[in-house]
């Protein structure tokens, strides 16, 4: 039920949980309770291989920079913080995406998991470790990026800037986890020892009149999920997969959301507020592989600018998002976004997918919208806040 919902909601990640989901429950489904409790870590472990993790992409950069600010703050080296830029006498540096540290993250995790697991036989060491699993590569991290910091500083931008910048990250990122499997195994139980008594185990017959239903149960779904995908009608990627490269008209600021396979992308230019306003928005008829109107590769902006600070704000017919976004020339722009669906706003984009999913589910509609106003100012900026809410409300 999961998986069909996720495919007629365009909800990829609830397809992921339920592809992964599915060996654990037909295991437990066909060899009983006692069986599964047996085997209960490798089948959730199972689990590990839902792709998560870009969620959390834009904390990660904000916690990086923070980590890495704070530690230059303890050296001579001058250093001025703006956004995600982070400035010293040599140059600039930007804690992008890639730097964010959510690979190592969630590969430290999934080993942190297993290494509990198999060196721990108490759940407190086990939850300890996995804890400690997750905090280390995030403090690793920030330090990986002051590391790159004083390097390029006492190197006068020479190294630490190009393929060494990878290569240091490799092998930094190889003595983090080395450390950390020298922490737990000095205090793993010595003696934990995986081998059978010689006598194996005894356990209830499998009776086959419970067995049948469940491969029954097992093929109605199975074949519930293949007859859904031959009868969908796949919705072929429309021309307006090309939009999000279209030049930008000569009067937009050096701003650029980033929405792709939008069936309908529009820039314009409000001046009948006092200060310009750019108004940027994006409809999706249909969502289908490739042009979904949420998606984890979408961005408020492009690398050019980062964010600075954001909060929701209650706005007519719902909630919006106000973000400060400052670029690599130090140009502030103060941004107010939404998810449209129907007459609603949502600030949230997990809260949008559900809502879309839900109309297109019931209602026979997928059809919605991102739009975003924008115009030069600051989070504390109270007329600029307040002239961006007299622009939602005359759009209604």
């Amino acid at each position: 039920m999961v998986g069909l919902v996720g495919a007629a909601g365009g909800v990829a990640v609830l397809q992921h949980v339920a592809a992964f989901t599915a060996l654990p429950l037909l295991y437990w489904m066909m060899f009983g309770s006692f069986f599964a409790r047996q085997l209960w870590f490798p089948l959730l472990f199972v689990m590990a291989c839902v792709p998560l993790g870009d969620q959390f992409i834009p904390q990660l950069q904000d916690v990086t920079a923070t980590l890495a600010v704070g530690l230059l703050d303890l050296t001579p080296i001058p250093v001025f913080r703006s956004g995600l830029f982070i400035e010293i006498p040599n140059g600039r540096f930007h804690v992008a995406e890639a730097c964010s540290g959510v690979s190592f993250l969630v590969a430290s995790l999934a080993f942190g998991a297993f290494f509990a697991y198999v060196s721990y036989h108490r759940s407190t060491p086990r939850v300890a470790f996995f804890v400690l699993s997750a905090i280390v590569p995030i403090l690793a991290n920030g330090v990986r990026v002051f590391g790159l910091i004083v390097i390029g500083h006492v190197s006068d931008m020479e190294l630490a800037v190009g393929v060494d910048h990878l290569i240091y990250g490799w092998v930094f990122f190889a003595l983090i986890l080395l450390i950390l499997v020298s922490l737990g195994n000095r205090f793993a139980d010595r003696n934990l020892i995986w081998e059978s008594d010689g006598h194996g185990f005894s356990a209830p017959p499998i009776s086959s009149s419970k067995l049948r239903p469940a491969l029954g149960a097992a093929s109605v779904v199975m074949v519930g999920i293949l007859v859904w995908r031959l009868l969908a009608v796949p919705t072929p990627i429309a021309p307006g997969a090309a939009l999000d490269e279209t030049p930008l008209p000569p009067w937009w600021p050096d701003w650029r959301p980033v929405f792709h396979g939008a069936d309908a992308v529009r820039y314009e230019k409000l001046e009948d507020f006092g200060q310009v306003v750019y108004l940027y928005r994006v409809d999706y008829e249909q969502s289908r592989e490739g042009a979904e109107l949420v998606s984890s590769n979408h961005r408020l902006s492009d690398e050019a600018y980062s964010r600075v600070a954001f909060e929701e704000l209650v706005v007519p017919g719902g909630r919006a998002r106000l973000v400060e976004l400052v670029s690599s020339r130090g140009r502030h722009l103060l941004t107010l976004s939404w998810y449209q669906i129907g007459t609603r706003k949502f600030a949230s984009p997990g809260v949008a997918k559900l809502h879309q999913a839900r109309e297109l589910l019931i209602e026979g509609r997928g059809r919605g919208a991102f739009v975003a106003i924008a115009l030069d100012g600051e989070l504390e900026d109270i007329e600029a806040r307040t002239q961006l809410l007299h622009v939602v409300e005359g759009l209604n």
